[in-house]
């Protein structure tokens, strides 16, 4: 929990009094906009984005065109976060990216309403849609024709990309990319933008934490997802269900920009000399090398729960209603986790606390593969306090750890682009093929499989490390022992008289 936030000296030396007292305890005032920045800019994505790839397949595109469309938002992440940290770090201009970023996502978005649907949709994929979730059924044992011709049952190629693309969806799949594409430009940027100017302004609080400013993004997540599923569902026949949640994301997103403009300045770094010398330097480390695979990792697993699990629900009878609660119940958990992560992390370490999220991944999928009732999705989502309240502080702070002098927001960019970039996309497109072939539950399952594995050889991997690090420890120590005791018949020889 965040306990006190104070500035020890001001900027003219004198002690900062400058708090106020609410329900959980004290808070810097000067903190406040960094944290109503979170809050804002969160509720804005969450009123939409988990709805994303529901509006994609309900405009009559298949899961697997889903998967690559909901893969071009990390994929920006991978070619555009790195480059919005660099421009940042280089010409000292984070808050005028921050603005020109929330402007082009509350502006693009919203265009997505003037897709025209697909004209018709795939009898064939009707036909597969009704029968994937239920993979132990006669029809699906006995390899229907749906399933023979996607899961390459002796079908020449050309039957499997009509299956994936077919060619009335074209128009549909091609426009909606192109927007996708577009608004995540200006996505790809905000957050590992806030997130390195967070850190640097808390090197002012020594006992503030990043977890502290954070919380409030998942409040504006339980306040705003489940009304945005409720007017959706409200909303139905009576117009575009989607129109409520893009009007309010567009609103969200612009209103993000006061706090922006009134936040705490972060303290003037001289950019490096060279930052191609000092990312060499950073990414020769193995141990740094393994670590950002785990990053890829964990935004797989994070990609496929974002862009699969609504249309899973979907599937299995879920209302939008149900979809908004689960993102509040995730919420609901991630709070306290991101309140208590400063001391976690001090304890356990990065390394233990990133294990411990990708595990809670990995028991969360296979939950998923075993949902009968769709409401039993809400108590898996409280695993969601340790996937996220707990790993997303490890893995920023660990970025800032290795940060060097001037480059904390190309760190932070890099950070986001392994996690939301290559894994996510790595997530969304295999999670999308698996789902168009095996059905979700295999996916889920499978996924879940080779989380472990992975989990497995990084600790195993870590232990051998560890292990081998303290022979040298030991010798280290002996050596050391060896040399005090020669010094001390040095000392003793020189100290007898000679006669």
């Amino acid at each position: 929990m965040e306990d006190v936030e104070k500035n020890p000296l001001g900027a003219a030396g004198e002690t900062n009094t400058g708090k106020e007292k609410i329900f959980f305890g004290f808070i810097n005032k000067k903190l406040i906009p960094l944290k109503l920045v979170y809050f804002i800019y969160i509720s804005s994505l969450a009123v939409i984005r988990p709805y994303l790839a529901l509006f994609m397949y309900e405009l009559g595109l298949n899961p697997f065109q889903v998967g690559i469309l909901r893969c071009l938002e990390p994929a920006t992440n991978v070619l555009f976060s790195p480059i919005w940290g660099s421009i940042a770090d280089k010409f000292g201009i984070r808050k005028s990216l921050l603005v020109l970023c929330s402007i082009g996502s509350a502006v693009f978005l919203p265009i997505l309403l003037l897709v025209p649907p697909v004209p018709v949709v795939d009898a064939r994929r009707q036909e597969y849609a009704a029968i994937r979730d239920d993979n132990n059924s006669r029809e699906w044992a006995a390899g229907s024709e749906a399933h023979q011709r996607i899961g390459g049952g002796g079908e020449d190629s050309g039957d499997l990309i009509d299956e994936l693309f077919p060619a009335v969806s074209l128009l549909t799949f091609g426009l909606t990319g192109l927007i996708s594409l577009t608004e995540s430009l200006f996505t790809s940027g905000f957050i590992p933008l806030l997130d390195a100017h967070t850190m640097e302004v808390l090197e002012r609080y020594p006992t503030a934490s990043y977890g502290g400013q954070r919380w409030p993004g998942a409040l504006g997540v339980i306040l705003f997802s489940p009304v945005s599923g409720l007017l959706m569902d409200m909303y139905r026949g009576h117009g575009p269900e989607f129109l409520p949640t893009f009007l309010l994301f567009g609103t969200l997103m612009l209103m993000s920009i006061i706090p922006v403009l009134i936040m705490e300045d972060a303290t003037d770094r001289r950019p490096p000399q060279s930052f191609t010398g000092e990312l060499s330097v950073i990414f020769s480390d193995f141990h740094i090398l393994l670590t950002f695979l785990m990053y890829v990792i964990i935004g797989a697993c994070n990609g496929i729960i974002v862009a699969f699990v609504f249309i899973y629900l979907k599937d299995l009878g879920g209302s939008q209603f149900l979809m908004g609660l689960s993102l509040t119940v995730t919420c609901i958990t991630e709070i306290p986790c991101l309140l208590i992560s400063g001391k976690v992390i001090e304890r356990l370490g990065y390394e233990v606390v990133i294990c411990l999220g990708l595990l809670a991944y990995a028991v969360r999928l296979f939950c998923y593969a075993l949902l009968e009732d769709p409401w039993y999705v809400l108590p898996i989502e409280t695993l969601h306090g340790v996937c996220y309240g707990l790993l997303w502080p490890a893995c920023t702070e660990y970025a800032k750890h290795l940060a060097p002098e001037g480059m904390a927001t190309t760190l932070q960019s890099l950070t986001h682009a392994a996690k939301a970039g290559i894994g996510k996309v790595l997530g969304i497109v295999l999670g999308g093929l698996l789902y168009n072939v095996l059905g979700a539950r295999i996916m889920f399952q499978q996924v879940a499989a080779v989380t472990m594995v992975i989990l497995i050889l990084y600790v195993g991997d870590r232990l051998y490390l560890l292990m081998s690090a303290r022979p040298a420890e030991n010798s280290e120590k002996s050596a050391l022992i060896a040399d005090d005791k020669n010094n001390n018949k040095e000392l003793d020889k020189a100290q007898i008289p000679v006669h």
